[in-house]
């Protein structure tokens, strides 16, 4: 009979520090204390070493380039970020005034109505329509062409 046994490893939950430390183990554990007289007379662990060196510096050069590029990334939607809450910021209060002009001209249409209904003669409730004709206008092109930016 055979019997399987399974273990299940599970990553600790909290800092990476701890995950790296239960996959490679204790720093004491595997990292040796550097030994001059390991390296002395001995050419091809002066020539590892200096591997090692060359490695860990195109490596420093990299992640100094990715830095750099990032910073200028953060930056530019830093700059967007701004840009864009200014805008919004804008067509906010435009839109705002579009609503209140738009509010007192089905106001005046209502009234403009009511008086051409009740009154066949009434030029007063068409001079009334046709204001509220215009803010409504009015409102249309603050909300979609000031500026020259049509495409909102």
């Amino acid at each position: 009979m055979i019997t399987l046994s399974l273990r299940i490893v599970t990553m600790p939950k909290g800092l990476s520090e701890q995950a790296l430390e239960k996959i490679v183990g204790r720093t004491p554990n595997w990292l040796k204390p550097f030994d001059v007289n390991d390296y002395l007379n001995n050419r091809p662990m002066i020539e590892k070493l200096y591997e090692e060196r060359q490695m860990a510096l195109a490596k420093v050069i990299d992640l100094e380039s990715r830095i750099t590029a990032l910073s200028s990334q953060v930056r530019q939607l830093e700059l967007s970020e701004q840009r864009l809450r200014i805008t919004l910021a804008e067509k906010t209060s435009r839109s705002l005034w579009a609503f209140g002009i738009s509010l007192i001209a089905t106001v005046t249409v209502g009234i403009g109505v009511n008086l051409v209904t009740s009154s066949s003669s009434s030029w007063i409730g068409w001079f009334l329509i046709i204001i509220a004709v215009l803010l409504e206008s009015i409102a249309f092109v603050l909300t979609k062409f000031r500026n020259g930016d049509s495409n909102d």
